[in-house]
């Protein structure tokens, strides 16, 4: 062991001398030599993301998809996440999708010109939010063999194709439903009906993971990581009445990966309660072949400029609590250790309920509640510069990443 300890030193000298890495990459590889299973220390830019879909605005003539995308790599961060779902409604200006775009493989989802434009981007890792509904299936009333084979087919033909199109880019993709407990919700349902529910729940991420596995087993991993991710929304104490996913459909299934949608915690009076629901999910989520027993990655967080009541005007008030919310919330999660995080989000897309159903830009910044890191008016908030700095800087953080000799 202390000779190959010695050899990888050497090594990270030889780079270091010949300018093929820094020398803060430099420590923090040498650290990473001696750090115990799969904690490493990563740039925060390749472990904190951001998200972009449906915002009710844009700036430029190029297609939205890649509009957000580039704001997002000009903010610094080399994560994004984006919805693989009725992508021609939340990615629609400038942009023209094929006609029947939303009843796609994803296969030939992810081979549209708009998406392989995409993942040939500079970003180190996708999050991809997939509900299935190109499949049509209801796994709320149990999920049938035909269910079954149909999501199956998808994933593994998807999976397939991202592992053997993008090898040896150091790309990572991840599939990850979207906030769980708000489909699940079961408030009208008798028991036999939420026992059914919940069961379908599980058997439909169970299918998916299989398929993944099923793909991975077969082409391996080389160069390029697929995992698949399981997110709820609903962590105690919440605004729907129980069963929560946490509690019912996590303990029963074998993600890689488990998602949390973190808006609970984004009220500065409940700031210091992150760890404590970041630890009941830990109580709950079985370890993972890939990522072992730290396998936590937080889908979504952030904190709206303009919160109740929408009377408020967006101010520099507003945007210092914002501020504070959000940068507040990111210590306690990176301290915690999470495998990724990704802000809600570039542009927002909650808006006042006279302009839902248009699809013409709104750039009046008081018809929108305010998640954004750019304003309707094209102003960047004091958040975006906050992260601007944060890329800039770079600093290592604690993550963790896939056990790759594992299928």
């Amino acid at each position: 062991m202390k000779k190959i300890f010695k050899l990888v030193s050497l090594s990270f000298i030889v780079l270091l001398f010949f300018g093929f890495i820094s020398m803060d990459q430099a420590s923090v590889c040498a650290q990473n030599v001696s750090r115990p299973s799969n904690e490493i220390l990563k740039p925060v830019s390749e472990v904190v993301g951001i998200a972009h879909v449906n915002g009710r605005y844009n700036f430029t003539n190029k297609p939205y998809l890649i509009e957000g995308a580039e704001e997002i790599l000009k903010l610094g961060s080399k994560c994004i996440k984006v919805w693989f779902n009725d992508v021609a409604n939340k990615y629609s200006y400038n942009s023209k999708w094929p006609t029947d775009v939303n009843r796609l493989s994803y296969v030939d989802l992810a081979k549209t010109l708009y998406f392989k434009e995409l993942f040939n981007m500079p970003f180190k890792t996708y999050s991809l939010e997939m509900t299935d509904g190109n499949i049509k299936i209801n796994w709320r009333d149990g999920f049938s063999e035909d269910e079954i084979k149909l999501v199956s087919d998808e994933y593994y033909a998807l999976t397939k194709y991202l592992l053997t199109t993008y090898r040896n880019t150091g790309k990572t993709f991840i599939f990850q439903n979207w906030e769980a407990d708000g489909h699940l919700a079961t408030k009208s349902h008798t028991a036999e009906e939420t026992k059914i529910a919940i069961q379908g729940m599980i058997d439909w991420t169970n299918t998916r993971q299989d398929a993944v596995d099923r793909a991975r087993a077969e082409v391996g991993m080389k160069g390029v990581v697929v995992a698949n991710a399981f997110e709820v929304n609903m962590v105690f104490d919440n605004w729907t009445p129980p069963p929560y996913a946490i509690d019912e459909v996590v303990p029963h299934t074998h993600n890689d990966l488990y998602s949390y949608s973190s808006y609970s915690s984004r009220s500065l009076d409940k700031l210091n309660t992150i760890t404590q629901r970041l630890n009941y999910i830990k109580t709950k989520t079985p370890p993972s072949k890939l990522y072992g027993e730290h396998n936590l990655m937080i889908g979504e967080f952030g904190y709206e400029e303009r919160r109740y009541p929408y009377t408020v005007t967006v101010s520099d008030s507003t945007a210092n609590v914002q501020l504070l919310s959000v940068k507040t919330q990111l210590e306690y999660l990176l301290n915690w250790g999470v495998v990724y995080v990704f802000d809600w989000q570039i542009y927002c897309n909650e808006i006042s309920e006279k302009n839902t159903r248009s699809h013409v830009a709104v750039h009046d910044n008081n018809q929108y509640k305010g998640y954004w890191l750019r304003r309707a008016d094209g102003s960047y908030t004091p958040t975006y510069n906050y992260f601007k700095k944060l890329f800039q800087e770079d600093k290592p953080v604690k993550t963790y990443v896939p056990f790759l000799g594992r299928k």
